[in-house]
């Protein structure tokens, strides 16, 4: 069995977590069993199915100490809880909130997962102040309590079993007017085990999931992993894969590597392989720290099998990402108000969430472009956005792969992309397929404006970006993944 070592499987994930999920279908696809692992607490399990995955594809460690893998339950409704013969359901102004009353007293509010049929949490209170919260699992059972002392901090939680039986209990004490864990109980095989740490719970649970024979561990995410994974009493084989840039500054062989890699590139020979996604990655890394052996060059994305649209509407331009400082996406806005003057007809669709978007629709409003520019929030499947836009730009500080540009490609959308590494100048065929430009909103609005006024040129790049994206093909993905687990002698 291979493991793919992962946080979280929400209804909104990152492309780390989309890569991970590309790679355990294209195995499963190739008879490989796998399972993707989330250490992650949740009581919505809906999500699992909207990203295209069964419940068996999923190995969660909540759901192993709460003995929850496969559970047969109906959702509970609020009226399962508060019968309406003793108390009052009241819709709120907040989505999904419903006020419960007894004797004309507010004792609680109810958080439903989309209406009253589902309850997602319940929120008891004295008159004013919150004093336990009920979280029920989406499959129909309490999950998990959390009761609360002054200040609203959590005190403890309680996690339980389909049947009601307390296995995991977790301890907090308030540091710096912040709950800090201080242990995590957790009761496996009827014996209960103590942990003082987040990674020793993790290395506890992997030790209990995983074979030394014949498993393999693929680890996404080093920063949360490489601890659990370096202290396992098990030997296991492991590979971890980089999925973003190792460097924080620009000078890659000699300057600062990002916390979330330094461990991992000083720790190499504790892996079988380490994964990157572009070939001059590979080559830096190895300059760098060594092993080339070790380090080894595989996609973490694959073409979609779509055709190469040839959009009616010319004019739409899109850009795909989290609203964070590192995607750079006011540097777009700014280029395309320069795009704008020359095609007054263009528009810039944006898709993604996160902290930047008040700054960004305010930088909207102060330019007048609030009729030019759309913001979308995240949407899981893409596909429809891709076939009626026009041209993809990119202007992030850095990057490791981008399954954005593999996606935009394998739609003979052309990109505008500042030149960073990596992936944005492995993928895109400077002035063939598109445009890497320097790190100047002027530049990419120049670059823009040449590409959506010349027809010609539009179709010759559109034409040469489909042809490149059948260097990612499946076949292509999936032989260098059997190449690499068949020298692990996992297949």
């Amino acid at each position: 069995m291979i493991y793919h070592l992962n946080g979280y499987i929400g209804k909104s994930i990152t492309g780390i977590e989309h890569s991970a999920i590309i790679r355990q279908k294209l195995l499963k696809k190739c008879s490989i069993p796998s399972k993707i692992v989330t250490i992650a607490y949740s009581n919505d399990h809906r999500s699992i199915a909207i990203h295209g995955l069964q419940e068996s594809d999923v190995e969660n460690m909540y759901d192993y100490f709460q003995h929850a893998r496969s559970v047969d339950c109906n959702p509970l409704s609020i009226y399962d809880i508060f019968p309406r013969s003793s108390y009052k359901v009241k819709k709120t102004q907040s989505r999904n909130l419903y006020a419960i009353y007894e004797k004309g007293h507010n004792i609680a509010f109810v958080r439903c997962l989309g209406d009253v049929e589902t309850i997602s949490s319940i929120h008891y209170y004295t008159p004013k102040i919150e004093v336990k919260r009920s979280i029920y699992d989406s499959r129909g059972f309490l999950s998990c309590e959390r009761i609360l002392g002054s200040g609203q901090f959590v005190l403890m939680e309680n996690y339980y079993t389909p049947d009601g039986e307390i296995v995991i209990e977790k301890y907090y004490e308030q540091n710096n007017d912040k709950p800090k864990l201080a242990m995590i109980k957790v009761k496996n095989k009827n014996k209960w085990n103590s942990f003082f740490s987040e990674d020793e719970l993790i290395t506890f649970y992997l030790d209990r999931i995983l074979n030394e024979v014949g498993d393999l561990v693929i680890d996404d995410r080093s920063s949360v992993y490489i601890e659990s994974i370096i202290k396992l009493e098990k030997k296991i084989k492991t590979i971890s894969i980089i999925h973003s840039d190792h460097s924080i500054s620009r000078d890659h062989l000699n300057g600062p590597v990002g916390e979330h890699y330094k461990k991992l590139l000083n720790s190499i020979n504790c892996f079988n392989n380490i994964i990157v996604s572009t070939e001059s990655q590979r080559q830096d890394i190895i300059e760098r720290f060594g092993n080339a052996e070790k380090i080894q060059c595989i996609p973490v994305g694959i073409r979609k099998n779509s055709e190469r649209i040839l959009t009616s509407n010319p004019l739409k331009i899109i850009s795909v990402g989290r609203l964070e400082e590192v995607k750079r996406q006011d540097h777009i806005i700014t280029a395309f108000c320069e795009v704008v003057k020359k095609i007054p007809e263009a528009e810039l669709h944006l898709y993604g969430v996160g902290r930047k978007k008040k700054e960004l629709v305010d930088q909207v409003a102060k330019l007048h472009l609030n009729n030019k520019v759309k913001f979308h929030g995240y949407i899981q499947d893409l596909t429809t956005e891709f076939k009626s836009a026009k041209l993809l730009v990119l202007a992030s500080t850095m990057e490791g792969f981008s399954l954005v540009l593999l996606e935009a490609i394998s739609h003979g959308i052309p990109i505008v992309s500042y030149n960073v590494k990596y992936g944005p100048s492995d993928i895109i065929e400077n002035g063939k397929s598109g445009y890497l430009t320097s790190e100047d909103p002027s530049e990419m609005a120049k670059r823009v404006i040449e590409l959506l006024s010349n027809q010609n040129m539009y179709e010759q790049f559109s034409r040469n970006a489909y042809l490149k994206s059948f260097e990612y093909s499946e076949e292509i993905v999936s032989s260098k993944w059997k190449k690499l687990l068949e020298g692990l002698e996992i297949v």
